[in-house]
Protein backbone atom coordinates (compact mmCIF):
# COMPACT_ATOMS: atom_id res chain seq x y z
CA UNK A 1 0.00 0.00 0.00
CA UNK A 2 1.51 3.28 -1.05
CA UNK A 3 0.63 6.67 0.54
CA UNK A 4 1.77 9.56 -1.50
CA UNK A 5 2.32 13.29 -0.66
CA UNK A 6 4.21 15.52 -2.89
CA UNK A 7 6.87 18.21 -1.14
CA UNK A 8 9.50 18.54 1.83
CA UNK A 9 11.41 21.33 2.05
CA UNK A 10 10.45 24.82 0.35
CA UNK A 11 12.35 26.58 -2.44
CA UNK A 12 14.79 28.69 -0.66
CA UNK A 13 18.92 29.24 -1.16
CA UNK A 14 20.83 28.08 0.74
CA UNK A 15 18.85 25.44 3.11
CA UNK A 16 19.79 25.28 7.27
CA UNK A 17 18.52 22.28 8.53
CA UNK A 18 18.91 21.08 12.30
CA UNK A 19 19.26 17.54 12.71
CA UNK A 20 18.61 15.72 15.59
CA UNK A 21 19.42 12.26 17.07
CA UNK A 22 20.16 10.27 20.27
CA UNK A 23 23.49 9.16 21.27
CA UNK A 24 24.31 6.26 19.34
CA UNK A 25 21.68 6.75 16.31
CA UNK A 26 24.38 6.94 14.06
CA UNK A 27 23.45 10.16 12.88
CA UNK A 28 26.85 11.86 12.00
CA UNK A 29 27.51 8.33 10.40
CA UNK A 30 24.86 8.90 8.36
CA UNK A 31 25.05 12.11 7.46
CA UNK A 32 28.25 12.03 6.46
CA UNK A 33 27.32 8.93 4.06
CA UNK A 34 24.72 11.25 2.77
CA UNK A 35 27.26 14.36 1.94
CA UNK A 36 29.27 11.54 -0.03
CA UNK A 37 26.63 11.06 -1.78
CA UNK A 38 25.59 14.48 -2.47
CA UNK A 39 29.09 15.09 -3.43
CA UNK A 40 28.66 12.28 -6.09
CA UNK A 41 25.62 14.50 -7.46
CA UNK A 42 27.79 17.71 -7.71
CA UNK A 43 25.79 19.05 -4.53
CA UNK A 44 27.47 20.22 -1.24
CA UNK A 45 26.26 19.61 2.05
CA UNK A 46 28.19 21.24 4.63
CA UNK A 47 27.78 19.68 8.47
CA UNK A 48 28.34 21.81 11.69
CA UNK A 49 28.99 18.93 14.49
CA UNK A 50 28.04 20.76 17.61
CA UNK A 51 29.87 18.94 19.70
CA UNK A 52 33.19 19.67 17.53
CA UNK A 53 31.99 23.11 17.90
CA UNK A 54 31.80 22.99 21.81
CA UNK A 55 35.27 21.30 21.76
CA UNK A 56 36.08 24.25 19.84
CA UNK A 57 34.81 27.09 22.02
CA UNK A 58 35.68 25.51 24.86
CA UNK A 59 39.53 24.34 24.27
CA UNK A 60 40.37 22.27 26.90
CA UNK A 61 37.63 22.32 29.61
CA UNK A 62 35.10 20.12 28.09
CA UNK A 63 35.49 16.30 27.43
CA UNK A 64 32.78 13.69 25.95
CA UNK A 65 32.77 11.72 29.01
CA UNK A 66 31.92 13.83 31.54
CA UNK A 67 30.26 16.74 30.14
CA UNK A 68 27.19 15.75 31.41
CA UNK A 69 28.04 16.06 34.99
CA UNK A 70 28.71 19.40 34.91
CA UNK A 71 26.38 22.06 36.35
CA UNK A 72 23.48 23.19 34.16
CA UNK A 73 24.91 26.61 34.51
CA UNK A 74 28.47 25.49 32.81
CA UNK A 75 27.08 23.24 30.79
CA UNK A 76 24.18 25.39 28.88
CA UNK A 77 27.03 27.92 29.24
CA UNK A 78 29.22 26.09 26.72
CA UNK A 79 26.71 24.75 24.25
CA UNK A 80 25.12 28.76 23.96
CA UNK A 81 29.01 30.07 22.94
CA UNK A 82 28.90 26.87 20.47
CA UNK A 83 25.44 27.76 19.06
CA UNK A 84 26.44 31.77 19.59
CA UNK A 85 29.13 30.78 17.06
CA UNK A 86 27.77 28.54 14.81
CA UNK A 87 24.62 31.46 14.11
CA UNK A 88 27.27 33.75 13.19
CA UNK A 89 28.84 31.73 10.96
CA UNK A 90 25.32 31.35 8.88
CA UNK A 91 24.39 34.83 9.05
CA UNK A 92 27.79 35.13 7.00
CA UNK A 93 27.58 31.68 5.03
CA UNK A 94 23.52 33.04 3.88
CA UNK A 95 25.01 36.29 2.65
CA UNK A 96 27.89 35.41 0.68
CA UNK A 97 26.04 32.12 -0.76
CA UNK A 98 22.60 33.62 -1.63
CA UNK A 99 21.57 31.94 -4.13
CA UNK A 100 23.72 28.88 -3.68
CA UNK A 101 21.88 25.63 -3.83
CA UNK A 102 23.93 24.24 -0.81
CA UNK A 103 22.81 22.85 2.02
CA UNK A 104 23.97 23.22 5.99
CA UNK A 105 23.32 20.28 8.38
CA UNK A 106 23.13 21.45 12.06
CA UNK A 107 23.66 18.11 14.48
CA UNK A 108 23.20 18.70 17.60
CA UNK A 109 20.93 16.09 20.38
CA UNK A 110 17.34 17.99 21.33
CA UNK A 111 17.97 16.15 24.90
CA UNK A 112 20.05 13.42 27.24
CA UNK A 113 18.87 10.83 29.00
CA UNK A 114 21.08 11.12 31.79
CA UNK A 115 21.19 9.46 35.62
CA UNK A 116 17.27 8.66 34.93
CA UNK A 117 16.58 12.38 33.84
CA UNK A 118 16.16 14.26 30.59
CA UNK A 119 18.89 17.33 30.05
CA UNK A 120 18.30 19.96 27.57
CA UNK A 121 20.91 19.81 24.96
CA UNK A 122 19.60 22.77 22.77
CA UNK A 123 18.75 26.32 24.30
CA UNK A 124 15.77 27.15 23.13
CA UNK A 125 16.71 30.67 22.39
CA UNK A 126 18.86 30.03 19.41
CA UNK A 127 16.68 28.48 17.58
CA UNK A 128 15.95 31.60 16.06
CA UNK A 129 19.34 33.25 15.60
CA UNK A 130 19.99 29.90 13.68
CA UNK A 131 16.48 30.01 11.53
CA UNK A 132 16.30 26.92 10.16
CA UNK A 133 14.32 26.00 6.97
CA UNK A 134 13.52 22.71 8.38
CA UNK A 135 14.08 19.96 10.84
CA UNK A 136 15.24 16.05 11.17
CA UNK A 137 15.50 13.70 13.69
CA UNK A 138 18.17 10.49 12.74
CA UNK A 139 16.12 7.32 13.98
CA UNK A 140 17.63 4.03 14.42
CA UNK A 141 16.47 0.40 16.06
CA UNK A 142 17.27 -0.45 19.92
CA UNK A 143 19.68 -3.35 19.23
CA UNK A 144 22.20 -0.83 17.14
CA UNK A 145 21.81 2.10 19.31
CA UNK A 146 22.20 -0.03 22.77
CA UNK A 147 25.49 -2.15 20.92
CA UNK A 148 26.45 1.47 20.45
CA UNK A 149 25.91 2.94 23.90
CA UNK A 150 27.73 -0.31 25.55
CA UNK A 151 30.88 -0.08 23.30
CA UNK A 152 31.41 3.41 23.04
CA UNK A 153 34.65 4.30 24.26
CA UNK A 154 33.88 7.24 26.78
CA UNK A 155 31.88 4.38 28.50
CA UNK A 156 28.98 7.68 29.28
CA UNK A 157 26.16 5.88 28.95
CA UNK A 158 27.03 2.24 29.95
CA UNK A 159 24.13 0.55 31.15
CA UNK A 160 21.88 2.41 29.62
CA UNK A 161 18.64 -0.72 29.54
CA UNK A 162 15.95 -0.83 25.98
CA UNK A 163 13.44 1.04 27.74
CA UNK A 164 16.07 3.82 28.38
CA UNK A 165 16.47 4.11 24.80
CA UNK A 166 12.88 3.60 23.61
CA UNK A 167 11.76 6.83 26.00
CA UNK A 168 15.04 8.98 25.17
CA UNK A 169 14.38 7.69 21.29
CA UNK A 170 10.39 9.15 21.08
CA UNK A 171 11.63 12.19 23.78
CA UNK A 172 14.06 13.39 20.94
CA UNK A 173 10.99 13.37 18.54
CA UNK A 174 9.02 15.05 20.30
CA UNK A 175 11.00 17.55 20.90
CA UNK A 176 12.40 18.54 17.29
CA UNK A 177 8.66 18.21 16.58
CA UNK A 178 7.71 21.21 18.95
CA UNK A 179 10.57 23.08 17.52
CA UNK A 180 9.21 23.07 14.22
CA UNK A 181 5.98 23.42 15.68
CA UNK A 182 6.91 26.63 17.43
CA UNK A 183 8.43 28.26 14.35
CA UNK A 184 5.76 27.69 12.36
CA UNK A 185 7.56 25.22 10.17
CA UNK A 186 5.67 21.53 11.29
CA UNK A 187 5.22 21.00 7.60
CA UNK A 188 9.04 20.90 7.13
CA UNK A 189 9.69 18.36 9.76
CA UNK A 190 10.54 15.00 9.23
CA UNK A 191 12.21 11.33 10.66
CA UNK A 192 14.32 9.50 8.96
CA UNK A 193 15.61 6.27 9.87
CA UNK A 194 19.07 5.24 9.85
CA UNK A 195 19.05 2.44 7.57
CA UNK A 196 17.50 4.21 5.33
CA UNK A 197 20.00 4.60 2.13
CA UNK A 198 21.90 7.88 2.13
CA UNK A 199 19.41 8.65 -1.27
CA UNK A 200 16.95 9.27 0.84
CA UNK A 201 17.91 11.75 3.01
CA UNK A 202 19.46 13.30 -0.16
CA UNK A 203 16.66 13.83 -2.20
CA UNK A 204 14.99 15.39 0.68
CA UNK A 205 17.68 17.89 1.80
CA UNK A 206 18.22 18.37 -2.73
CA UNK A 207 15.31 17.56 -4.16
CA UNK A 208 12.35 18.39 -1.56
CA UNK A 209 9.75 18.63 -5.30
CA UNK A 210 9.86 14.80 -4.80
CA UNK A 211 7.23 13.41 -4.15
CA UNK A 212 7.23 11.14 -1.13
CA UNK A 213 5.98 7.31 -0.48
CA UNK A 214 5.40 5.72 2.42
CA UNK A 215 5.50 1.73 1.93
CA UNK A 216 3.19 -0.21 3.85
CA UNK A 217 2.95 -4.21 3.57
CA UNK A 218 3.21 -6.73 6.34
CA UNK A 219 6.54 -7.46 7.59
CA UNK A 220 5.63 -10.52 9.34
CA UNK A 221 6.23 -12.73 6.44
CA UNK A 222 9.59 -12.90 4.83
CA UNK A 223 8.77 -14.28 1.62
CA UNK A 224 6.23 -10.59 1.12
CA UNK A 225 9.00 -8.61 2.93
CA UNK A 226 11.11 -9.84 0.10
CA UNK A 227 8.78 -8.47 -2.87
CA UNK A 228 8.61 -5.15 -1.02
CA UNK A 229 11.83 -4.67 -1.26
CA UNK A 230 11.94 -5.35 -5.38
CA UNK A 231 9.31 -3.37 -5.31
CA UNK A 232 10.92 -0.09 -3.38
CA UNK A 233 13.80 -0.19 -5.04
CA UNK A 234 12.01 0.15 -8.28
CA UNK A 235 10.21 3.06 -6.72
CA UNK A 236 13.23 4.84 -6.34
CA UNK A 237 14.67 4.53 -9.57
CA UNK A 238 11.33 6.31 -10.60
CA UNK A 239 12.83 8.88 -8.24
CA UNK A 240 10.36 8.64 -5.10
CA UNK A 241 11.46 9.67 -1.75
CA UNK A 242 10.29 6.13 -0.31
CA UNK A 243 10.17 5.70 3.54
CA UNK A 244 10.18 1.56 4.24
CA UNK A 245 9.00 0.63 7.38
CA UNK A 246 10.95 -2.09 7.72
CA UNK A 247 14.03 0.18 8.39
CA UNK A 248 13.22 0.00 11.87
CA UNK A 249 11.72 -3.25 13.06
CA UNK A 250 12.16 -3.79 17.21
CA UNK A 251 9.48 -5.95 17.71
CA UNK A 252 11.64 -9.19 16.73
CA UNK A 253 14.40 -7.72 18.75
CA UNK A 254 12.82 -7.48 22.27
CA UNK A 255 10.28 -10.33 21.85
CA UNK A 256 13.82 -11.99 21.46
CA UNK A 257 14.41 -10.79 24.95
CA UNK A 258 11.59 -11.78 26.12
CA UNK A 259 11.56 -15.60 24.99
CA UNK A 260 14.87 -15.83 26.79
CA UNK A 261 13.70 -14.21 29.85
CA UNK A 262 9.96 -15.37 30.11
CA UNK A 263 7.67 -14.26 32.35
CA UNK A 264 9.92 -11.26 33.45
CA UNK A 265 7.75 -7.93 34.07
CA UNK A 266 10.28 -5.53 32.25
CA UNK A 267 10.73 -7.12 29.02
CA UNK A 268 6.78 -7.94 29.21
CA UNK A 269 6.22 -4.21 29.48
CA UNK A 270 8.86 -3.70 27.00
CA UNK A 271 7.16 -5.59 24.59
CA UNK A 272 4.18 -4.04 25.04
CA UNK A 273 5.63 -0.60 24.57
CA UNK A 274 7.88 -0.92 21.76
CA UNK A 275 4.27 -2.30 20.00
CA UNK A 276 2.91 1.56 21.19
CA UNK A 277 6.33 2.85 19.48
CA UNK A 278 5.93 1.11 15.98
CA UNK A 279 2.44 2.25 15.45
CA UNK A 280 3.78 6.02 16.71
CA UNK A 281 6.35 6.05 14.05
CA UNK A 282 4.40 4.17 10.98
CA UNK A 283 1.64 7.16 11.97
CA UNK A 284 4.82 9.85 11.57
CA UNK A 285 5.92 8.42 8.89
CA UNK A 286 2.03 8.39 7.07
CA UNK A 287 1.78 12.05 8.35
CA UNK A 288 5.24 13.16 7.08
CA UNK A 289 4.38 12.24 4.00
CA UNK A 290 1.25 12.82 5.62
CA UNK A 291 -2.54 -1.36 13.61
CA UNK A 292 -2.31 -2.89 10.32
CA UNK A 293 -2.66 -1.41 7.02
CA UNK A 294 -5.87 -0.81 7.47
CA UNK A 295 -5.56 1.59 10.10
CA UNK A 296 -2.29 3.31 7.82
CA UNK A 297 -4.52 3.44 5.25
CA UNK A 298 -7.16 4.94 6.90
CA UNK A 299 -5.16 7.46 8.41
CA UNK A 300 -3.22 8.44 5.42
CA UNK A 301 -7.02 9.13 3.49
CA UNK A 302 -8.22 11.07 6.21
CA UNK A 303 -5.01 13.41 6.43
CA UNK A 304 -5.16 14.27 2.79
CA UNK A 305 -2.66 11.27 1.21
CA UNK A 306 -3.23 9.62 -2.10
CA UNK A 307 -3.43 5.99 -0.77
CA UNK A 308 -2.92 3.51 -3.83
CA UNK A 309 -2.74 -0.77 -3.18
CA UNK A 310 -1.45 -3.45 -4.49
CA UNK A 311 -3.91 -6.52 -4.24
CA UNK A 312 -2.42 -9.50 -5.24
CA UNK A 313 -4.99 -12.30 -3.45
CA UNK A 314 -7.49 -13.93 -6.12
CA UNK A 315 -10.29 -13.34 -3.84
CA UNK A 316 -12.46 -9.60 -4.25
CA UNK A 317 -10.39 -6.86 -1.79
CA UNK A 318 -12.88 -5.89 1.09
CA UNK A 319 -15.03 -2.93 0.30
CA UNK A 320 -13.67 -1.20 3.31
CA UNK A 321 -9.98 -1.38 1.52
CA UNK A 322 -11.24 0.09 -1.45
CA UNK A 323 -13.13 2.60 0.18
CA UNK A 324 -9.64 4.05 1.35
CA UNK A 325 -8.12 4.25 -2.05
CA UNK A 326 -7.23 6.81 -3.98
CA UNK A 327 -10.47 7.23 -6.10
CA UNK A 328 -11.01 4.03 -5.00
CA UNK A 329 -9.02 2.33 -7.39
CA UNK A 330 -6.38 -0.43 -6.35
CA UNK A 331 -4.27 -2.54 -8.91
CA UNK A 332 -3.93 -5.98 -8.98
CA UNK A 333 -0.15 -6.67 -10.93
CA UNK A 334 2.92 -4.60 -10.27
CA UNK A 335 3.37 -3.53 -13.91
CA UNK A 336 0.28 -1.74 -13.71
CA UNK A 337 0.74 -0.31 -10.67
CA UNK A 338 4.23 1.10 -12.11
CA UNK A 339 2.69 2.67 -14.95
CA UNK A 340 -0.05 4.27 -13.44
CA UNK A 341 2.62 6.09 -11.24
CA UNK A 342 4.99 6.70 -14.13
CA UNK A 343 1.40 8.32 -15.95
CA UNK A 344 0.17 10.32 -13.33
CA UNK A 345 2.34 10.86 -10.85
Amino acid sequence: MLLIREKYFGEVDMRVVICTGISGSERREYLREVADYASSKGKELILIDMWEKICEVAEDDVYEATILNLTEDKRMGFLENAFDVTARELRKMRTEEKNSEKCVVVAAHACFHWRSDYLKAFPDRMLSSISPDGFITIIHNIKDIKNNLDTNSSHKFTGTTETDILYWQNREIDETRNWANNLGLKKYYCAVARNEPAETLYKILFEGDRKKIYFSYPMSYSSEREEAQKLIGKLREMGYIVFDPGSIDDIKYVEKLLESKPGEKLYEDLVRNVEDQTVKIDYLLIEQISVGVICEMVHGHQNGKKVYALWLSDKEPSPFFVYHCHNKMFFREENELLDYLKKYE
